[in-house]
């Protein structure tokens, strides 16, 4: 059984089934994010909904140049406000990171939940996907993968496929992500 994005909207919401509503997501800068902004389209498609789909700027030349995860987000996160989506799956930034451009880092952190704090006030819920931080006042949710429970059942079984143990490695391949 797949965990829908919908339901935690649905749920959060507090609306009949009945009613259309405008779900909007920003969805992750790498290509890895493609299917992610597809299965949620196709989804809403399917229950009469009405979708925007943004996706962040992927990260291009040196840290440097790029101005940080809270300042790419912050407006993309108020154009969503703007175009009045009852609901947001965000993909988000990990707190504290990184500033902006003529930014400190506490001005641009502000900034990121000043547009998410908008939403929080109308009763519009935000629903976390990929990455998860529980302590951010405005996520009403999160749908992803729990890693500790991941790694733990990826050990428990190599365990259980071979008992007299071993050496193991993780690979783990960020280029992957990337189309040619």
């Amino acid at each position: 059984m797949k965990i829908s994005f919908f339901l935690p909207l649905l749920l959060a919401l507090k609306v009949p089934e009945a009613d259309m509503l405008r779900l909007g997501m920003i969805n992750g800068g790498s290509d890895f994010f493609i299917p992610i902004a597809d299965g949620f389209v196709k989804k809403a498609d399917l229950l009469g909904h009405e979708t925007i789909v943004v996706r962040a700027p992927d990260k291009t030349g040196p840290d440097d140049d790029f101005c940080g995860c809270q300042c790419v987000l912050a407006p993309l996160i108020e154009e969503m406000f703007e175009a009045g989506v009852d609901g947001l799956a965000l993909r988000p930034c990990e707190n504290g990171k990184k500033n902006g451009p003529n930014m400190t880092l506490e001005e641009s952190m502000e900034a990121y939940y000043a547009a998410q704090r908008k939403f929080a006030e109308q009763g519009k819920p935000i629903i976390f996907f990929d990455q998860d931080y529980p302590d951010n006042p405005y996520r009403t949710a999160y749908v992803g993968t729990d890693d500790t429970f991941l790694g733990e059942t990826m050990a428990r079984t190599l365990r259980q496929l071979v008992p007299q143990g071993g050496t193991y490695g993780i690979l783990g391949a960020k280029f992957a992500r990337v189309s040619p």
